[in-house]
């Protein structure tokens, strides 16, 4: 089944650098052969939403996948996710596309 999967992301310290680093992140999304990959959000704020759209059999596979793409792609980007949340329900929304 295809999942379209949103989650939103609070980046924190120096954000002068947000923008070039998303715009890496994109690249290693597009590198990664993502489906259907979206970033936007506040860049001041640090508030970022990653979209994209996974395979998988079920819900909960589906938004690991995606948190382990985006952070993956995070990383190739040289960004670094000290804190990086475990699932907890919250900053995700999800929505199938097709079963």
């Amino acid at each position: 089944m295809l999942f379209s999967i949103t989650v939103q992301v609070k980046f924190s310290g120096n954000l002068d650098n947000l923008e070039p680093m998303l715009d890496r992140v994109m690249e290693e999304l597009v590198t990664l052969d993502v489906t259907d990959p979206s970033i936007g959000g506040t860049l001041p704020d640090g508030d970022i939403e990653f979209s994209l759209a996974v395979e998988a059999d079920t819900l909960e596979q589906a938004i690991l996948a995606a948190f382990s793409t985006i952070r993956t792609a995070i990383h190739a980007a040289e960004g670094a996710t000290p804190n990086w949340p475990e699932f907890i329900g919250q900053g995700i929304t999800a929505q199938l596309v097709s079963a």
